[in-house]
């Protein structure tokens, strides 16, 4: 039985960290944004 709650960033989750990286914004930064840990943003 498979319990991971693990789920991938979607094409708009992608886009939105990658301009908030390009405009200077931290990963935890843009983790806070999304709604999203740190470490996940990290894996992708």
């Amino acid at each position: 039985m498979h319990t991971s709650s693990y789920r991938h960033l979607s094409a708009d989750e992608r886009e939105t960290m990658s301009l908030g990286l390009a405009r200077g914004h931290s990963l935890r930064m843009m983790a806070r944004v999304l709604g999203r840990a740190p470490s996940l943003l990290s894996r992708d």
